[in-house]
């Protein structure tokens, strides 16, 4: 009997063992087809994408990546896998193709959307609304018939082949040392695709597999870390002195434990020393850029300029090499520049209705007797920055849908979108809508739209031939240069939205306002459909600050960013205005430092995208994804090894962060109480002085 016992027992594991062998051998072909098939997606996008020099191993290491995704992918199936094959074995085969089609087809969709881009596509998705991505869709032109037939291809293959390759003829022991690594791997994926080191990000690009990336952003965003949910109560004081020369005057001192953004308004102006000062305040016309980069405008750009209006008028100007925006899309521009405000989860425009009480430079110029009007060629309500502007009491805004006629659209794409109005049609809505001149002073706001996907403008063969012109005069060599041709489209309305500007400036000067005006210029961000060049650079702008009244000039290489410009601004107007400032500010960066030469005293965290908070930059150094790097002038960057310093701006970063969410998700930005600005009083509650870490 116990014999009989221990033979059923023989028997029954090698039976149990030949199912394993026998469900390892049935999904193993599959696999490969799998692999197969998501080189022939590595191949479209080398092809796509036009990979710049260099780049092409990154794509061909990036396969590696895809047979990671493929081993991975497996190691989560073979489970259901196994159980369906005992019972039937068809409907086994079907379980692992169906779901393959869904992984494949989401990988080229996403593969599409990083040829249009050159970015990637994470948890930022999950940010925007419906309408915004309807938008989005709509410039790229990404569906059409060409994209869809490869989608096509895809499916019938994937169904195809399992159905004529039953059994690849390999040894059992291939197939299930493959499946055991399946496994293994994914307790250990985490180290092997650690892509940090790279100091250009386009090439971590290239090699990553685009599904894996979304999938890992998704998970993220569904599933956070509970320590994200957590809020200790613990406050540093910012910017110490980081420079033997002026580090300290830039420091924060923060009043509320109740509001942790909330400090006492600083009267340091910067400006003044550079201006003629008159006895009527100033109009401030703000131009925002869309995706104008450093790396492309200015003196000595890395990828060469094509702004030769901006770099002449850069010789006439306060300049600022190494100035950053706040965030590597739209969404950061108008509460960054506009208000210095935090993020919030997804960007502060993405709490709409509940965007928390905030003072801006809108309402406290408003409140000083200015008339602020924000134009723009589109629709405000995108990113919901018309929601912004009315809690900011803007006086108008022109938009889209108030244009009329006489003005004329950019031009559509293959899809019939088009963003709306131009850059030049939109600055000359705004001369003729201030033909009647307003007996107040003027904050005047500008957001552009040409100089984005589907990169279409009037009279495109003139600026393509003016792109050719342009390139003659770079010092790159030939290889180079036809490099550059690749991205003649995006450069070509580069030169469309710096002639605009030209325009737009040479008609304002015959207005009897233009003396007594002060112009701001920036980009809203750098481009990311032309290659990025390190992980700093996504937010790397020019800043110019001209105007008749300017009686000297600069070029400045310190480090300030987007969130400098309203404290640095109110500052100016009312040490030299008179204007009326509150006692407390939330700015969440203290101002704009005019040093000449190259440091940075500045402590601010950036989001490269809607819901993802992952750069904090503290002064000579940045962290990335928990990589840290050292910069330099031009914003280079080195990897750097130092654990005690990276732990020290990691917990800065997570202060930021704690602050970000109570003030933002609990209304503790700004009290309500302060948003008068003859109302001088302490904050609601007595003010506590700030804990130190």
């Amino acid at each position: 009997m116990e014999q009989t016992t221990t033979e059923n027992t023989k028997k029954s594991k090698l039976e149990l063992r030949k199912r394993f062998n026998d469900t390892f051998a049935s999904m193993f072909p599959l696999a490969m087809i799998f692999l197969a098939l998501l080189i022939f997606t590595r191949v479209y996008e080398i092809i796509g994408v036009g990979v710049k020099p260099g780049g092409f191993i990154f794509e061909v290491k990036g396969l590696l990546y895809d047979l990671m995704l493929v081993m991975a992918f497996s190691a989560i199936l073979i489970i259901p896998y196994f159980v369906l094959y005992v019972i039937y074995p068809k409907v086994a085969k079907w379980f692992y193709v169906v779901l393959m089609i869904i992984v494949l087809v989401g990988n080229y969709m996403l593969v599409g959307c990083f040829i249009q881009s050159k970015a990637m596509l994470g948890e930022d998705l999950f940010s925007y609304s419906r309408e915004d991505m309807s938008h989005t869709v709509g410039a790229s032109g990404a569906v059409n018939i060409l994209t869809i037939l490869p989608i096509i291809l895809l499916i019938g293959l994937a169904i195809f082949l399992p159905m004529k390759i039953k059994r690849f003829k390999v040894p059992i022991l291939v197939s299930t040392l493959f499946f055991v690594l399946s496994i293994v791997l994914l307790f250990f994926i985490e180290l092997l695709v650690d892509r940090s080191t790279y100091k250009e990000d386009i090439f971590a690009n290239y090699e990553n597999n685009k599904f894996s990336y979304f999938f890992g952003a998704a998970y993220k965003h569904y599933f956070p870390d509970l320590t994200d949910n957590l809020y200790n109560e613990f406050y540093y004081t910012d910017n110490e002195d980081a420079n033997a020369d002026g580090g300290k005057d830039f420091q924060l001192n923060y009043v509320s434990d109740d509001y942790p953004f909330l400090h006492t308004e600083q009267d340091r102006d910067v400006l003044g020393s550079f201006f003629n000062i008159g006895t009527e305040r100033p109009n401030l016309v703000f131009i925002v850029e869309e995706s104008l980069g450093r790396s492309y405008s200015g003196p000595d750009a890395l990828q060469g300029s094509f702004t030769p209006y901006l770099d002449s008028l850069m010789d006439h100007s306060i300049y600022f090499d190494n100035f950053l925006s706040s965030a590597g899309r739209t969404f950061g521009m108008m509460p960054s520049i506009y208000a210095s405000a935090p993020f919030a989860n997804a960007g502060f425009l993405d709490l709409g209705d509940k965007m928390p009480t905030h003072a801006s430079i809108i309402s406290i110029l408003r409140q000083n007797g200015y008339f602020a009007s924000f134009y723009y060629g589109g629709d405000a309500h995108f990113d919901n920055m018309d929601m912004f502007l009315h809690k900011n009491s803007v006086d108008r805004i022109v938009q889209e849908k108030d244009y009329g006629p006489g003005y004329t659209k950019l031009p559509a794409n293959s899809g019939g979108f088009t963003w709306g109005y131009g850059d030049k049609e939109l600055f000359r809505k705004m001369l003729e809508v201030n033909k009647t001149h307003v007996n107040k002073p003027r904050l005047d706001m500008f957001m552009t739209v040409a100089n984005h996907s589907p990169f279409m403008v009037q009279n495109q063969n003139y600026y393509m031939n003016l792109f050719e012109s342009r390139l003659k005069t770079l010092p790159f060599d030939a290889a180079t240069k036809d490099d550059f041709r690749k991205n003649a489209k995006y450069y070509s309305t580069v030169l469309y939205a710096d002639d605009a500007i030209r325009q737009f400036i040479n008609a304002y000067k015959s207005r009897p306002d233009y003396e007594n005006t002060i112009f701001i210029i920036t980009g809203d961000h750098r481009m990311p459909e032309i290659p990025i060049i390190t992980k700093i650079d996504r937010y790397h702008v020019p800043f110019i600050i001209f105007s008749p009244m300017l009686k000297r000039t600069e070029r400045i290489k310190s480090v300030s960013t987007h969130l400098d410009i309203t404290p640095t601004f109110l500052a100016f107007l009312q040490h030299n205005y008179g204007i009326t400032l509150p006692k407390y500010s939330s700015w969440v960066s203290p101002g704009i430092d005019t040093f000449e030469g190259f440091r940075n005293v500045h402590s601010v965290a950036l989001m490269p995208v809607k819901g993802t908070l992952a750069d904090y930059l503290d002064k000579d150094y940045f962290i990335d994804n928990g990589t840290l790097f050292k910069i330099s002038d031009k914003l280079n960057i080195d990897p750097y090894t130092d654990e005690q310093k990276q732990k020290e701006i990691e917990s800065k970063f997570t202060d930021y962060k704690e602050k970000n969410k109570k003030a933002t998700l609990n209304n503790k930005l700004y009290p309500d109480s302060l948003m008068k600005i003859n109302i001088v009083a302490a904050p609601v509650a007595e003010p506590k002085k700030a804990k130190k870490k």
